[in-house]
């Protein structure tokens, strides 16, 4: 079977591309430190998820681990952030039932897929190089969490619009 190519489905891939060239180079050219920089594209996958699924979120979340992965400068094994971010997105994906109901779901299943591509973050470079800054992954993580709360709604009610609409 031939996926069905939407209007949903370029945005959503426009959308990863330009969340992840955004983190790896407008916000450094800002001078933001890395700590302070929240993680778009966690945030796309888990606001995708909640609303479609952890099947549907763990393949976006594989696509766009492979974007990350050939951002520049992709420091991890090929690969590797692709699974982090898959299992970020099945992991938000299993709140799809409540962030129907409320915005408080859709917020776990941001904090969950966070939390996983984070944790996850911190395993390789401990097996890497032994050196791991715990204080940086809570701030990127509560930075990512900050700015999920203000996105998330809008995200999602574009989301659901265009499903709506039947463009998705």
């Amino acid at each position: 079977m031939i996926p069905r190519l939407s209007l949903l489905g370029l945005l959503r891939t426009g959308a990863v591309l330009l969340a992840a060239l955004a983190v790896a180079t407008v916000l450094p050219r800002f001078g933001v430190p890395a700590r302070f920089r929240p993680d778009l594209v966690v945030l796309l996958v888990a606001a995708s998820a909640v609303v479609r699924g952890p099947a549907q979120g763990a393949l976006l979340g594989l696509a766009a681990g492979w974007v990350v992965d050939l951002v520049p400068p992709g420091g991890s094994p090929l690969g590797l952030t692709a699974l982090l971010y898959a299992a970020a997105g099945a992991t938000a994906g299993l709140f799809h039932r409540g962030a129907h109901r409320s915005l408080l779901g859709a917020l776990l299943g941001l904090a969950a897929a966070t939390v996983v591509v984070e944790l996850g973050g911190v395993c390789v470079a401990i097996l890497g190089d032994g050196t791991v800054d715990l204080a940086a992954a809570a701030t990127r993580t509560l930075v990512t969490l900050a700015v999920g709360l203000l996105a998330l709604p809008a995200l999602l009610g574009v989301d659901r619009a265009l499903t709506r609409r039947r463009l998705a």
